[in-house]
């Protein structure tokens, strides 16, 4: 079985059947905003979509936003070398990512090059610079 991390378009993502209601809106609404937007697979298995928001069309900065399934934590592995891939690449186009995490994800986020830039209770604002 073989892992993929690849581009999708926005209008892709409804056709994945894995999102509902509430969820489906939100994630619809960051899919067209974003450049890039990437679909993970492994098998038949989606562990996540993840994107990267810039503030204007001409900005080398972006706000990234991601979606796992449980899948994701099954094939840690497979997950961490596309984040540390996909990391590597936007940082190639944008020189500052920008995000948000719960407390209990700062450690794996500090291993992709991640320094907190403000903290809110149990929510880091996190920045990677180039």
């Amino acid at each position: 079985m073989s892992g993929v991390l690849r581009p999708i378009r926005p209008e892709g993502l409804m056709h994945v059947g894995e999102f509902e209601g509430q969820e489906a809106a939100v994630i619809a609404q960051y899919a067209l905003l974003s450049d890039p937007l990437m679909l993970g697979t492994y098998g038949s298995e989606i562990l996540c979509v993840v994107g990267l928001i810039p503030p204007t069309l001409l900005s080398d900065q972006a706000y990234i936003w991601l979606w796992t399934d449980e899948a994701a934590s099954r094939h840690r592995v497979v997950f961490g070398r596309w984040a540390r891939r996909f990391i590597h690449q936007a940082l190639q186009r944008y020189s500052l990512i920008r995000g948000h995490c719960a407390r209990s994800n700062w450690k794996w986020l500090h291993s992709l090059g991640a320094e907190i830039a403000d903290v809110q209770g149990d929510i880091f604002e996190f920045e990677i610079r180039a």
